[in-house]
């Protein structure tokens, strides 16, 4: 547990000048303290709407981070459908 808050905390100072990130930061990892996590001052993040916010940020910074391109819901769905089109003619 200590060396995960080590990584957090140098996480955290490479965000020093953007506060926004930071504050997001520190907000999610302060449930952590909490043996009740719901019921704390920042439970407010687990609300169903703000999780998919905060998955929907995780993914695109791991993606971003992997140096792959995010690709939106309806990108996914007509890219698939494409395919699906071209493959059904070649089998035809």
């Amino acid at each position: 547990m200590l060396a995960f808050g080590r990584e957090l905390y140098a996480m955290s100072q490479k965000l020093r000048q953007d506060h926004y990130h930071k504050s997001m930061l520190e907000d999610a990892f302060s449930l952590l303290a909490y043996s009740n996590p719901w019921d704390s001052p920042v439970g407010w993040q687990l609300e169903p709407v703000r999780r998919e916010a905060v998955c929907e940020a995780l993914n695109s910074a791991i993606l971003e981070w992997q140096d792959m391109q995010w690709v939106s819901p309806v990108e996914a769905c007509v890219s698939h459908s494409r395919e699906l089109l071209r493959r059904m003619a070649r089998a035809s």
